[in-house]
């Protein structure tokens, strides 16, 4: 077997290069091989064995607390041929012995490595003891051959930018398997405690940790997810870099406003924008802006939403990032299109998705186009949506994208049960929940099992239909999502109610209108309203229903959708009448 028979080219290389150098060498020689993650570092050295022949190189692990490397070597390795395979050396670094005692020791034997061992010596370190070797013990470290430096197989995945943001974050296509994977991955580097670190060391910690709050974040694992990006914000800012503790800030805020702490995110968010300030980093700035616009808008505070907005458009503009006022365009069409005005909606998207085209980014075009088309589906022009999601569709499969080809599956599955093609509707659905079920997508997930189950009862499986709402709600309830529990429940209050059964969806629609009033989500305050009202008023609590039922007709109105807001105004006409 060749080294090079490897799937990673990059790592291929690195092997050959170990391997050639191995063959070629004539009495002692000192290689370097630098990889962070002990356990692929093991499974290199496996690889490498097998390239070199079946008991060809020797394997020595330094113990713990080890200073005299080389009768280490001499103890564990008593056959006189073969290349010597030495990891463990940051095991060393760990005992209670001054490092620079083992460094030191390894510069005063250089000599007698050469006329001790006489074979070529491998020597496997992580990043921060190759650069310590290199400052304590300069005279071993100066007589290595060559230094072969293996790729960080995650950290290079990890680092993807995932375009359906405009921030760098994890690949949102790796499967739950990959995604624990480098959750364990990174565990076992942050475990790995660095005696004085350098400020590099310090940061590239920092960087782990923020990598490892957005892979649990992304499972649903929440509460890690805040602690990992809380240590991230901290020790970049330690460490003097605003920019990244901007962006970890950023996180941050995001998360907890997907647990419904609004007025956490919000400080969170502002934070964030004081930082980038003091930065001088503009496009941060823009992005806090941003993120405070939408957690105004949630709380139907649209005109003060649509000020800053205007603001981070300005930002964007002035830095020159068309992207970045790509996505901004969107999400102003998206409050244009909340109160209403489509056609304004539908210009700003047709703008964005130019800007995408101009600069070939096929994912942010590929959402802009499942944003119009849902425009034209509220506009019942069915054909062109449809013709607008399939487009996504096409964008998604040629670039891989598999959450986004789930995601377009879905809509298209909802734009076809709207013109009653179900069957065709529910095996769309059903191959997208196969997908986020294998990525761990855990709100996704819900959402297309409450797909499933709306359809199952528009069938009249309502059993069936009850059992995938029942699920949909342990998902939410398994990340503590606010919002997905509070949708969860208005979808079993709505079903109950169609099994006749008023007294099973009241507490049901209770419970979803106070999840929302703990979110502050107005516009979904406003709907599930009309239902908890009317509810009430049945229960013979007719005060506390028309408070209830005042409430949704002023946010209606707050959220500027003036016929919703008239139509409980004739609700609650009538209900009085009847009194």
């Amino acid at each position: 077997m060749n080294a090079s028979n490897n799937a990673d080219p990059a790592v291929a290389d690195a092997l050959r290069l170990l391997q050639r150098s191995l063959q070629r060498a004539a009495g002692f020689v000192l290689l370097v091989a630098v990889h962070n993650v002990p356990a692929e570092r093991a499974r290199f050295r496996a690889m490498l064995q097998t390239a070199l022949a079946p008991g060809a190189a020797h394997e020595v692990i330094l113990p713990p607390g080890c200073i005299g490397v080389l009768n280490e070597i001499l103890a564990q390795v008593p056959e006189p041929q073969g290349p010597v395979l030495v990891d463990g050396f940051d095991q060393c670094l760990r005992s209670d012995d001054p490092q620079q005692l083992l460094c030191f020791n390894l510069n005063l034997q250089r000599p007698l490595f050469s006329q001790r061992l006489g074979r070529p010596v491998v020597f496997w370190l992580p990043e921060y003891a190759a650069n310590l070797l290199a400052r304590h013990a300069p005279d071993f470290y100066a007589i290595r051959s060559v230094t072969v430096p293996f790729p960080e197989l995650a950290t290079g995945q990890l680092e993807r930018v995932d375009q359906y943001l405009w921030q760098p974050t994890v690949d949102a296509n790796l499967t739950a398997a990959q995604r624990r994977a480098r959750i364990a991955e990174l565990h076992e580097r942050l475990a790995d405690q660095v005696p004085e670190p350098s400020l590099t060391e310090r940061i590239i910690r920092a960087r782990w940790q923020h990598q490892l709050g957005r892979h649990c974040a992304a499972l649903g694992a929440w509460d890690e997810a805040l602690e990992r990006l809380d240590a991230a914000r901290e020790g970049f800012l330690e460490c003097g870099v605003a920019g990244e503790a901007a962006v970890a800030l950023g996180d941050l805020a995001r998360l907890r406003a997907d647990r419904g702490e609004v007025d956490a995110a919000l400080a969170l968010f502002e934070k964030q924008l004081a930082v980038s300030e003091q930065a001088g980093d503009l496009r941060e700035r823009g992005c806090a802006i941003g993120g405070i616009a939408r957690l105004r808008s949630s709380r139907g505070e649209k005109d003060a939403a649509m000020a800053l907005y205007a603001e981070q458009l300005r930002v964007f503009e002035q830095i020159g990032d068309e992207r970045a006022r790509a996505v901004t365009l969107g999400d102003i069409a998206h409050l244009r299109a909340d109160r209403g005005d489509t056609d304004e909606a539908l210009r700003l998207h047709r703008e964005s998705r130019k800007i995408y085209e101009q600069i070939g980014d096929g994912r942010a075009l590929a959402v802009t186009l499942g944003h119009i088309a849902r425009i034209m589906a509220g506009r019942r022009e069915a054909d062109a949506a449809l013709a607008l999601q399939r487009d996504k569709l096409a964008i998604a499969e040629r670039l891989g994208d598999a959450r986004s080809r789930a995601i377009c599956l879905g809509d298209i599955g909802s734009l076809l049960a709207a013109r009653g093609e179900v069957d065709a509707a529910m095996a769309l659905h059903e191959e997208a929940l196969a997908v986020f079920r294998q990525l761990g997508d855990v709100r996704s997930r819900a959402v297309s099992t409450a797909k499933i189950a709306r359809l199952r009862a528009d069938r009249g499986e309502f059993d069936i239909a009850l059992a995938l709402h029942q699920e949909q709600y342990r998902a939410v309830a398994e990340i503590g999502d606010p919002d997905g529990q509070a949708e969860a429940c208005w979808d079993l209050a709505q079903l109950h109610l169609r099994r006749s059964e008023p007294s099973l969806a009241a507490p049901l629609a209770a419970t979803s209108y106070r999840l929302l009033e703990r979110t502050g989500r107005l516009d979904g305050l406003s709907v599930v309203g009309v239902l908890h009202g009317q509810l009430l008023w049945s229960a013979g609590q007719p005060d506390e229903a028309l408070a209830v039922l005042t409430r949704s007709r002023e946010g209606f109105r707050q959220l500027q959708r003036e016929a919703d807001a008239q139509r409980v105004e004739a609700l609650i006409n009538e209900l009085q009448a009847g009194r």
